[in-house]
């Protein structure tokens, strides 16, 4: 191996050498400072060739050479393996914590070879790389020959200067094994009580008595499975969170296509109209001065016309004025009578070719054009909207698959009617199912198994329904503007008292035992509204929203009462607002056609059923995620209601006798 040269220096120099810096990390064998330290099971640390001398004196003069105490604590180490004494040593793990400490140390202060110290204690050549697997310094000589030794088994083998650039890597994973109060003193003991790794010093001073108090040597040679399962852990959460970077990135990517694309589409469009409109203004001023023109030249020869006649009239007038004065009244006589004969034939002559005469005008009324795209609100000419959608951060597919299995198809019996159409439906304390009839005016009571009990008949055809107290519901009779109160006892429906409303009420719900909410269409067909009103009539709220066409309303409200969700049959939207008048949001979609009941499940997310398209859209609670429920559901669906904490929901069909009980499942692809 490499022997002392002129590059060379003794353990003495380097001992001396920034003492401070080192001081307590002396080998407690040599006192020396630690050269390729290694640890036994009790943690205590000592020198390589100091430890293999210690085995030496001591296995040897045992009856068995197989175990030896170490020096500081007595702890008996025995060997398990069929290996030489002089190999023993290499059975011991090198201690990476003091290493660590070490090399950072060294550094400044000149490092010496381990292969040659183990050769010659006395002389070591100054070390220039490192195996960071070994935990060995050597020198360039030795270095070359560990690299070709370890070629196969890709040990990583890093020069002093950048192994010192890397320090702060080791250290911070080395810091993990010191003692909480003793950064420079490694961790022998954990106290589960206080969740605190110590040293042996915290032991005897604080932790004696602790009754759960474990030596991390005898926890060595289980930890190895547990530590590998927390690094597949770490592993796998490290492969998910490049899934998600990489989907955010795509998606960053893809919405600045998007942008850009609109921007574009937008630049095109407005260079169209700037197009349409200077090709308009050419037009104009072409077709303008063409009429100018022809027109200029027949306006003055009527003119030159017209001044002809004007001097001949003068002349008349100027015959006349001397008649009058100097000629006899048989002249006077002959003169007017044909001077009124020329007059008439001027007059009629003047009338023919001049007071008919068109008066031109050139007119181009943009005023529309001008008056609609200053009136147009700039989110009804485009709106623009952005929908956020939850990503799956393992697989990067969104969350919105969602199926309805239909769990059982019952048919109502004793519900003779002609073309019953049921628009809404509610459980009444777990017992019974109220239906409204709408196309026969009743309402029909049913038991939990959706058998027959009874039924009322009411002065006008009823649309929603809903529970206002023990035992009693509110129904709606939109064309009376009326709500009529039931009383549901001992299995009858008994009408009670009702009240008027300011419009039509179509939706209701009930937001406690006083207090109820309706809406409908107001104004010309373009208002909505809706009014929070008591039990007795009187007015609260009132709140007008925009909508299209005058239609149906239903209503739900959230768990906590504090959302309200209104849904719009002609426009298919939903409107969300706060019982103090505020808009959250307003959804709409075209796979969505002809929403009809809506319900509010305990998460907040809004269910709407789609008649005409035959299926149901859940909303998020922020307006802005959708999936369809489109397997399983039903034509025409037109009730629904949540039953069994909104695990499943009843729903009705137009024209149609029985019930669809379904369960939402979500499937997550």
């Amino acid at each position: 191996m490499a022997s002392a040269s002129d590059n060379s220096v003794t353990i003495s120099d380097i001992q001396s050498s920034d003492v401070g810096e080192l001081n307590g990390h002396q080998c407690p064998l040599c006192l020396k400072l630690f050269t390729s330290p290694r640890q036994l099971t009790c943690n205590h640390s000592f020198c390589h060739k100091c430890l293999q001398s210690h085995i030496f004196s001591t296995a040897l003069v045992k009856e068995t050479e197989k175990e030896f105490s170490c020096p500081i604590c007595g702890t008996l180490i025995r060997s398990t393996n069929e290996i030489p004494i002089d190999k023993w040593v290499y059975c011991f793990p090198r201690d990476t914590l003091l290493l660590s400490v070490l090399i950072k140390s060294k550094v400044k202060v000149g490092l010496g070879c381990d292969t040659c110290q183990a050769e010659d204690g006395n002389c070591v050549s100054l070390a220039e790389d490192f195996c960071v697997e070994c935990k060995d310094a050597y020198c360039e000589k030795c270095s070359k020959i560990h690299k070709t030794k370890t070629l196969d088994n890709g040990h990583t083998v890093l020069n002093l200067t950048e192994l010192g650039n890397k320090q702060n890597v080791f250290l911070q994973r080395d810091s993990l094994f010191t003692c909480k109060d003793h950064v420079n003193k490694i961790a022998v003991f954990y106290c589960k009580k206080h969740d605190s790794q110590l040293c042996s010093k915290c032991y005897v001073d604080s932790h004696i008595n602790c009754p759960e108090l474990l030596t991390l040597a005898s926890e060595t040679p289980t930890i190895t499975e547990t530590l590998n399962q927390v690094k597949k852990q770490i592993t796998e959460l490290e492969n998910q969170l490049k899934g998600f970077i990489r989907i955010k990135k795509t998606n960053l990517g893809e919405l600045q296509s998007q942008i850009s694309k609109l921007t574009h589409e937008i630049r095109t469009l407005k260079q169209s109209i700037n197009d349409s409109l200077e090709d308009l203004e050419q037009r104009v001023i072409i077709e303008g001065e063409r009429i100018c023109k022809k027109e200029g030249k027949l306006g003055e020869k009527l003119i030159h016309g017209c001044l002809s006649q004007m001097t001949a009239v003068r002349t008349c007038n100027a015959i006349v004025d001397s008649v009058a004065k100097f000629a006899s009244r048989s002249q006077m006589f002959l003169l007017a009578k044909k001077l009124t004969e020329q007059h008439s034939l001027t007059r009629t002559k003047i009338e023919e070719q001049y007071t008919k005469t068109d008066n031109l005008t050139f007119h181009l009324n943009i005023n529309p054009l001008v008056k609609a795209v200053s009136s147009i609100p700039s989110d009804e000419i485009a709106e623009l909207k952005w929908k956020r959608e939850y990503t799956d951060i393992t697989t990067g597919k969104p969350l919105r698959s969602i199926e309805a299995k239909v769990l059982d198809t019952i048919e109502v019996k004793r519900l003779d009617a002609k073309c019953p159409r049921y628009t809404d439906l509610t459980f009444i304390n777990h017992n019974y199912v109220m239906l409204v009839d709408f196309e026969n005016s009743r309402c029909i009571l049913l038991n939990i198994s959706f058998l027959y009990v009874t039924s009322c008949t009411l002065p006008e055809k009823p649309v929603n329904i809903c529970v206002a107290g023990e035992g009693v519901v509110a129904v709606t009779i939109p064309y009376q503007k009326r709500i009529q109160f039931l009383l549901v006892t001992n299995k009858s429906i008994a009408p009670t008292v009702s009240i008027t409303t300011r419009h039509k009420c179509y939706g209701i719900a009930a937001v406690n035992q006083e207090e109820l909410i309706v809406s409908g269409p107001c104004g010309d067909g373009k208002m909505y509204y809706w009014s929070l009103i008591t039990a007795e009539g009187k007015e609260k709220v009132y709140h007008e929203f925009e909508g299209k066409g005058a239609s149906q309303t239903y209503i739900a409200l959230n768990a906590s009462k504090t959302r309200l969700y209104i849904s719009v049959l002609t426009d298919n939207n939903v409107h969300c607002f706060g019982l103090d008048g505020k808009k959250y949001f307003t959804y709409n979609h075209n796979a969505l056609n002809e929403p009809l009941s809506v319900a509010v499940d305990g998460d907040d997310n809004t269910y709407m059923v789609g008649v005409s398209s035959h299926n149901i859209a859940k909303i998020s609670s922020d307006g802005l995620i959708s999936t369809f429920i489109t397997n399983g559901i039903p034509k025409n669906p037109t009730a629904m209601c949540f039953y069994e904490n909104a695990d499943k929901f009843v729903l009705t069909c137009y024209q149609k006798k029985d019930f669809h009980i379904c369960r939402v499942i979500r499937t997550g692809n």
